[in-house]
Order: structure tokens, then C-alpha cells, then sequence
């Protein structure tokens, strides 16, 4: 049902003007990665509740998201618990003060509207497997399921296990100022964000294989996700941070940027 999918973009836009709101007392863009991925799951649970009839498929894939978004609500948000907002964000409200019209105004419009923006398109999954569910779950749906819960495990324990060690790593004092290469970071120079990328994979093939044709359009959330987490907003905005501690470029050169590979000798 179309209507699903209108309820789920009124209940997006209005979960981050909450969250602009909130941030512009805070004076705290940063807060917006806090709410990403509790924004997802508030979703899932909020579109279990207004369908009708729940496809099996769709309780699995909004547990899978219960589990990626609260583990990621939960990591950002105790690390970022009482910092100053996140550099990014400072250099963004730097730029701003150089171009017409009020911080808050551009605050609203480039991080918390883009962002509500970029969580509707990745979670159309959710909405499709409600929306367009098929009435039993076919061969092709139980292979979907089989792939895609694989291809959602693989990504968790990157995304879940590439952080524990990054956080360790950087809690021993003697690690200051130095480059992460131990663990899963030998194999990519980003095994959160392939790991993330790799969970909408999952998701997003357990649904496209339990809704009709028009679920199709739900790969356009993993494509997405790639996307910006590969050449936008992940890999691009650290690598410049990183490159000014000494040691990446070998580290760069050896180790893959994004999908996992032995590294070169």
C-alpha cells in the first residue's frame, strides 16, 4: 500500500525536525549521527504497528534493524557523550557564516532535511516488505532470506567488532597519534563502514525477494548506502583526517579501502 510509504516519510521528516530542534538548543549538529540509527528502528516499530497484516520476512528484517540501529545509537552516543560537537560540524558552521541566510536555516536544509532525505531512500526496504509483501514466502524468498541473513551477519560482526577494536586501540596511551592495522583494520581500511554497507546488502535482498516486482526498487537502499559511505560522507571525510598521521600512506598501500583483502606484502 502506497499510503505506508507516505506515513513513512511524514514520520521521518518529523523524527529529525524533532532532533534539529533539539541540536539547535544543544548548539550540537553533531547529535544528528546519534539519532541515525535509532531513526531506523523507531521506524521498523512504527510501521509494524500501523500494518495490518506483517509479513514474516518483515519481523526479521526489523529485528536485523532493531539490532544494527541500537548498537549504533548506543556506540555514537556514549562516545559522544558530553564532547563538543564533532568537527565536521564546526567547519561546516565555519563555511556557513561566509554565505547569505541563518545558520539554523542551513543547519535545517544540508544536515538534518539531507539526512531525513538519505534515511527514507535507505530504508525502503522496511516499507517495501510491508507495503508489497508476498502472500507466502517462495522458494526464492527462503534463498533470500538464507543470503541475506549471511550477507547481515558478516556485515554486524565487521561493523560491531571493527569498532571494539578501534575503541581499544585507542584507549592504550602509547597508540597516540598512531594508525590503526590490527585485526579486521589489516584487511580494510574501513571494516565499520563495509560492514554497515554489507547489512543493508542483507536486508535489503530478504526483502526484494519476498515482495512483488515493485521491490525491486528497494536495491536502491544498498546502492545508496555504498555510495556514501564509500565516496561521500565515510571513507572520503576520514581518509583526509587520517592522512595527516604518520604511516598511512604505507598503511594505505598495503591494506584495501573498503572491501576486505589480504593485505599486499
Amino acid at each position: 500500500m502506497p499510503i505506508l510509504t507516505l506515513w513513512s516519510a511524514l514520520f521521518v521528516l518529523g523524527y529529525f525536525f524533532l532532533g534539529f530542534v533539539v541540536a539547535q538548543v544543544k548548539k550540537d549538529n553533531s547529535l544528528v549521527d546519534t539519532l541515525w540509527g535509532l531513526g531506523f528502528v523507531l521506524l521498523a516499530a512504527f510501521l509494524l504497528i500501523i500494518t495490518e497484516e506483517v509479513h514474516p520476512a518483515a519481523y526479521l528484517i526489523s529485528g536485523l534493524t532493531a539490532i544494527w540501529g541500537l548498537r549504533l545509537f548506543l556506540y555514537i552516543g556514549i562516545r559522544n557523550f558530553k564532547q563538543p560537537e564533532d568537527y565536521r560540524y564546526q567547519n561546516m558552521r565555519r563555511t556557513w557564516q561566509t554565505k547569505p541566510g541563518p545558520l539554523w536555516l542551513q543547519a535545517l536544509i544540508k544536515v538534518f532535511l539531507t539526512q531525513a532525505i538519505f534515511q527514507y531512500i535507505i530504508a525502503l526496504p522496511i516499507m517495501f516488505i510491508h507495503a508489497y509483501p508476498l502472500d507466502t514466502i517462495p522458494t526464492l524468498g527462503l534463498v533470500g532470506i538464507i543470503v541475506g541473513l549471511g550477507a547481515w551477519v558478516v556485515g554486524f560482526v565487521f561493523e560491531a567488532v571493527g569498532d571494539a577494536q578501534l575503541k581499544r586501540f585507542k584507549a592504550r596511551p602509547e597508540n597516540k597519534g598512531k594508525i590503526m592495522d590490527e585485526g579486521l583494520w589489516q584487511y580494510t581500511r574501513h571494516p565499520n563502514y563495509f560492514g554497515e554497507a554489507a547489512m543493508w546488502w542483507g536486508v535489503a535482498i530478504i526483502a526484494v525477494t519476498n515482495t512483488a516486482a515493485i521491490g525491486l526498487i528497494a536495491l536502491i537502499s544498498p546502492l545508496v548506502m555504498t555510495w556514501l559511505l564509500r565516496y561521500v560522507s565515510g571513507v572520503p571525510l576520514l581518509e583526509e583526517k587520517l592522512k595527516e598521521k604518520p604511516g598511512f600512506e604505507a598503511y594505505a598501500a598495503r591494506t584495501s579501502v573498503f572491501i576486505p583483502w589480504p593485505p599486499k606484502k
